[in-house]
Order: C-alpha cells, then structure tokens, then sequence
C-alpha cells in the first residue's frame, strides 16, 4: 500500500517496451477485470516507471527486481525497491554498473518517475554494486532476515565472478533502519 489509502497495489513489468517500463497499480475498491497496459501511462491509478534509453535494464528478467519492503522508514507507508541492473558495456559517460533505489511510499506519488533524468528527489535510498557488469539486482527479496523488526533486502547479483568461477554470483543482505544514508 504504497500511497496509504488501506488497498494493496500491485507491480507490472512491461519489459518488452524500449525503454522500459514497471508499472505499479495503485489499489481500488473495484479494481477492473484487466488493465491495457498500452495506455498503463494514461491511467489516474498507474505510476510509471521509465527505464533509461541505454543498455541498463529496468525490471530485468529473469529475476523479480522489484520487493516490497513494508514501512521501512516508519511513516506509515508501504516503501519498496526497484533495481536497475546493467550486464554489459557502458556507452561513454553511462553510469558503471546498476543500482537499487528505495522508494519511500506517500499519497503523493508522482505518475511517472523517468530513469533517464532520476534525480535524489525522487528515491530515498540508492545501493550501487562495487563490481561491474554483475546483473547487480537483478533479483531483490525482502523479509526480516536479522529479527529486528525492520525488514532487510537481498539483492542478486548473478554474474560476480566467486571461487574461482566465472558468473557464479553474489546475494547481498543489506539490514534495513529507519534512517538509510541517501548513498
């Protein structure tokens, strides 16, 4: 429930689309039978989020990089991470590597949050890989792994070169608190 209105949203990836998309629906109380996805971007109960015109992938496959991660910050709204991964090769001046970025959930939210021109505004919390063309997010998970009370995230990161081999990939925990440094 990321806007607080009490109805669970959902997440849809259109990965198919250039560039990118995942769509998070807001909630309802009659939600309909099925929603175009072709005009997701002009729905009142759609926020968009647009991917990069480059070669990092937004919603990438084939891991689920987009968790829930409960009222993390402790505002009372359901806050969640989205991964922007990359695999391969950097045009000149591109970011290294992916990121993953917590959203704080508010009733406010934007209907469109463009990858291409993200800035600090618009996420609460950016993870960056230390390693480069990792897949770093390509997978996130979210639960209570220390029992604190305060839920963590596992990002995957399938192609970190470990023991030796080649791919052989890397999970991350990163312990959630209520006050994440921005970076």
């Amino acid at each position: 429930d990321v806007d607080g209105d009490g109805l669970d949203d959902m997440r849809a990836s259109a990965t198919g689309l250039r560039p990118r998309r995942v769509y998070l629906i807001r909630g309802v109380p009659r939600p309909p039978a099925a929603i175009d996805l072709a005009v997701a971007e002009s729905l009142e109960e759609v926020i968009t989020f647009l991917g990069p015109r480059d070669n990092r992938a937004l919603g990438a496959l084939p891991g689920d990089s987009m968790a829930s991660l409960g009222d993390l910050d402790g505002d009372g709204f359901t806050d969640f991470a989205l991964a922007l991964t990359r695999y391969c090769c950097p045009s000149p001046g591109e970011s290294q590597d992916g990121a993953t970025y917590i959203f704080s959930g508010r009733p406010d939210f934007p209907s469109r949050i463009d990858f291409s021109a993200l800035s600090e505004d618009d996420y609460s919390v950016a993870i960056r890989s230390t390693h480069l063309y990792t897949g770093f997010g390509n997978s996130l998970a979210a639960g209570d792994v220390n029992q604190d009370g305060v839920a963590d995230l596992v990002i995957g990161a399938p192609r970190v070169a470990a023991g030796g081999k080649s791919d052989a990939g890397e999970a991350y925990v990163v312990y959630g608190r209520r006050d994440f440094p921005k970076e």
